[in-house]
């Protein structure tokens, strides 16, 4: 008798364990987080001097909610981009967003190059949360969130 692969596992099928794949258990609820501009309102970069926290006058009722941007925003050559750790706030002065989450920064090109004005939309890939349950905004996990960033 000749065992071929499809026979082995019509064989094992039974014994196989069903496994159903879920995604990330980081948030309640990605219909009910999403975008920050649902929940969150007045928008701003803290004029606290280091240009990396965002913070929100508002949040589905909760007053001052804020989150460290430099966990999840890297300045890559006067480019700004969604990156783990990418400490953003050392190249790049006079930040601000609007009420649509379009966060602009003056930022450094490199050594010896001009400022420029570069621009992220803090809505794309869905990288950053309002966790309503807890009351907080989250930076997502990019690699999860945004599969080139990181």
């Amino acid at each position: 008798m000749k065992t071929t692969i499809t026979t082995l596992f019509l064989a094992l099928a039974p014994a196989l364990p069903i496994v159903s794949a879920q995604p990330s258990q980081k948030r309640q609820s990605d219909s009910a987080n999403f975008p920050i501009t649902k929940f969150c309102t007045g928008l701003s970069i803290t004029p606290d001097g280091t240009n990396r926290h965002l913070h929100a006058d508002n949040c589905a009722g909760n007053a001052g909610v804020t989150v460290d941007l430099d966990s999840c925003i890297g300045n890559f050559g006067g480019s700004l981009a969604f990156a783990t750790n990418g400490h953003y706030s050392g190249t790049c002065d006079d930040c601000t967003v609007n009420e649509n989450a379009l966060m602009s920064c003056l930022c450094g090109q490199g050594a010896g190059k001009d400022f420029i004005v570069a621009r992220i939309d803090l809505t794309d890939c869905q990288f950053l949360w309002y966790d309503q349950p807890n009351g907080v905004l989250n930076c997502e996990d990019l690699e999860r969130a945004c599969p080139n960033s990181g």
